[in-house]
């Protein structure tokens, strides 16, 4: 015989009244066929018929269960918790897992592979997987926490518009549209921020296979110039020579003040010096080989960044060797694990008497651009030093690299740098022949 609703409820407040005598039955079925049960005999499962019952235990939970063979297996499933699936409801499930038995179907497992499916698909919402990643993606670089602020902050902006898309339906007209979005109601700068940010991360799906084509590109040229404002920099050759003189005295830490050291000698990007790792460093030969990518430049600068050490730059490096080498970070943050952060620089230059709108860690390149240029030497190895794009025909067709030029040049400027520091007479160094 199958249950009444009045059955259940009626037992279900027999139980929870502490199976306590009475005089009347609950209802006019469960109870009147059966003995009423004593508290040592819980759980007690209420039989609908056809393999479906409702289980109450003595914590007082109550759910549906669904019991069957399958494989010659005796099997249970569950199909949902009483009251919230009522009587009539778990009658429905058990037809649908009875119709799954009938096609030859486990309904435990394709309830497992249903569950996989949807968990998989919630993963692979724009919004699950750029929050991975942007967990992940900021503690491999060691971003300072302004920063991971800052760009948490934009991941919620394009949360907004592409949250709960699959990252492979992304289309670059849904792009566009968040970014525009952005643009309106938080500037230009922060949706050029936001595409940047959307671009690394759909570049990490290529590469892991989830996606085939990357939603971002043309997008930037549909939305503003951004106007860069420079950065600071000391370019005048007494304040330099300041400059160097009191990063020199610093007592900060061996690795930043090593960082700084080499940030002048070499004019790198601070990103794309402060995340080396000692295997990119040859001593034998005195190159520093940047990997594309850390290169801000990749898409249009495809090839590893060659940087020809001076024998200064090699002087630095192996005294920092002794310290943080001889695998992983070059410059290690003193959290373990991690490099330096973007912070470490300003903060040793704040601690020097150099604030950002005196000298930034990115000062640097501009400061031996204007120096370099000011000692007559061809723009072409500056450029290429920098690592800066070539635009136009130029750029694409004229693919030499300068090397021994920069090797040259680079050592020259060390010496010029060494001059600045201690006061001597300012070294004439003899610029490249002009090609």
């Amino acid at each position: 015989m199958s249950l009444t609703v009045k059955e259940i409820n009626g037992l279900i407040q027999w139980i929870d009244d502490g199976f306590k005598p009475v005089k009347k039955p609950h209802g006019k079925g469960w109870l009147k066929r059966k003995k009423p049960p004593g508290k040592e005999q819980m759980p007690v499962k209420l039989f609908d018929g056809n393999g479906l019952h409702l289980l109450v235990t003595p914590n007082g939970s109550r759910g549906w269960r669904y019991r069957y063979r399958f494989a010659g297996r005796e099997k249970l499933i569950s199909l949902g918790v009483y009251p919230k699936t009522g009587l009539q409801r778990a009658r429905d499930k058990r037809k649908e897992v009875e119709q799954q038995h009938a096609d030859g179907l486990d309904p435990s497992v394709v309830r497992q592979e249903k569950r996989s499916q949807e968990k998989a698909a919630r993963l692979n919402t724009f919004a699950a997987a750029i929050w991975e990643w942007s967990d992940r993606y900021h503690t491999k670089t060691g971003a300072a926490k302004s920063t991971k602020v800052r760009n948490e902050r934009i991941v919620k902006y394009l949360v907004v518009g592409l949250g709960k898309t699959a990252v492979a339906e992304i289309t670059r007209p849904a792009m566009l549209s968040t970014v525009e979005t952005i643009e309106k109601e938080h500037g230009t700068e922060t949706a050029h921020r936001a595409l940047s940010l959307a671009r690394l991360f759909f570049e990490h799906l290529a590469v892991k296979g989830m996606i085939t084509g990357d939603p971002t590109v043309g997008v930037r040229q549909e939305i503003g110039e951004v106007v860069d404002k420079p950065r600071s920099a000391i370019v005048e050759p007494k304040k330099i020579g300041l400059l160097l003189r009191d990063i020199w005295n610093y007592q900060g830490q061996p690795a930043t003040i090593a960082a700084l050291k080499l940030l002048a000698h070499t004019f790198l990007r601070p990103g794309e010096l402060r995340q080396a790792n000692w295997s990119e460093i040859d001593f034998e030969s005195a190159e520093w080989i940047i990997p594309t990518t850390r290169l801000k430049q990749r898409r249009t600068h495809p090839e590893p960044h060659l940087v020809p050490l001076s024998d200064q730059a090699v002087a630095i490096l192996q005294e920092l060797h002794q310290i943080t080498g001889p695998v992983g970070f070059v410059f290690p943050s003193t959290r373990k694990g991690r490099p330096l952060s973007e912070n470490a620089f300003r903060v040793a230059l704040l601690n020097l008497g150099y604030d950002g709108d005196t000298h930034h860690a990115h000062g640097f390149r501009k400061l031996a651009s204007t120096r370099l240029h000011a000692l007559n030497f061809d723009s072409r190895i500056i450029e290429k030093q920098l690592a800066h794009a070539v635009p136009g025909v130029a750029g694409k067709y004229n693919t030499y690299d300068y090397a021994a030029e920069r090797r040259d040049m680079l050592q020259s400027w060390s010496a010029h740098l060494d001059s600045l520091r201690t006061g001597d007479n300012v070294v004439a160094i003899k610029s490249a022949p002009r090609r």
